[in-house]
């Protein structure tokens, strides 16, 4: 074998270990070192599970967080939710022909925490950022469909998931704000 064949083996190796072994995460830590020299100890360069990953493949395959299975086994299975959109119906991807793939946000029902995603689409490599960017930010699911997506794109696909999460959250409150009307609020 190569060099570079056993540095292919040891990098699948290394991320199947969840070790991060990819061009943007070297280039993070790179950044980190460079403002750690500037300004010592102002970064810890600490990833955890927002570190997004993407096989550049037709249709691209891309994943941050958690996959179902590992939260449900880490939160338990009535505490995660599962939000899941099939490409096919995704204007954008009808536009394209290019229908193959689905987006799988999993997300904690009790606070709508992301917590992972899978994506397989034509972008799947960008809209994992955005999921990544959300994550990061602790931004809720729910709290997606508040901002606005270009129409039409595949990320709008992102919006439309959060805002059916958001509207199962209303169609909860609506006994309490039932109740609350009649009390005259």
């Amino acid at each position: 074998m190569s060099k570079f064949e056993d540095m292919l083996i040891i990098c699948a190796f290394l991320t199947i270990l969840r070790f991060h072994c990819s061009t943007h995460y070297a280039g993070y830590q790179g950044a980190v070192a460079a403002r750690n020299a500037l300004l010592p100890f102002t970064d810890p360069g600490v990833m955890s599970d927002d570190v997004p990953s993407t096989t550049f493949t037709s249709p691209e395959v891309a994943s941050v967080g958690l996959n179902e299975k590992d939260a449900k086994s880490k939160y338990g299975e009535d505490a995660v939710g599962i939000s899941r959109q099939d490409v096919k119906n995704i204007d954008r991807a009808l536009c394209e022909n290019k229908t193959a793939g689905f987006i799988k946000i999993v997300y904690l029902k009790k606070n709508y925490t992301i917590l992972g995603a899978t994506v397989v689409a034509p972008t799947a490599g960008e809209m994992i950022s955005e999921i990544g960017v959300v994550m990061k930010s602790k931004m809720k699911f729910d709290t997606l469909a508040t901002v606005m997506h270009s129409y039409p794109s595949y990320a709008f696909a992102l919006q439309v998931m959060a805002a059916e999460v958001y509207y199962e959250k209303l169609r909860k409150l609506k006994g309490i704000l039932s109740f609350l009307k009649r009390l005259g609020f």
